[in-house]
């Protein structure tokens, strides 16, 4: 995992960002069984049974035009964005 998930104070679009973690330290990789794996898909397709939410991810600049974060925020409708954010 390269990338930290926190929040801030809420507003319209939502209080969840993801950001780079803070030092090379923080980075991690994680492992997961097949029965983990098994589980995560089977609670997956239950989802698509109920009202499922979409989100992308909206770039968030500072004053230089650098990208520092990513705010996550939910998708209305049936737009279609590149930054959609997918979990497979």
């Amino acid at each position: 995992m390269k990338h930290n998930v926190y929040a801030k104070n809420k507003d319209d679009k939502g209080k969840w960002f993801i950001g780079d973690i803070k030092t090379e330290t923080g980075e991690r990789q994680v492992y997961i069984y097949d029965t983990l794996l098994k589980s995560l898909k089977s609670y997956k397709k239950k989802q698509y049974k109920k009202e499922y939410y979409s989100y992308c991810l909206e770039e968030v600049k500072n004053k230089y035009g650098k990208i520092i974060e990513y705010r996550i925020i939910e998708v209305k409708g049936n737009k279609r964005l590149a930054n959609k954010i997918s979990f497979y």
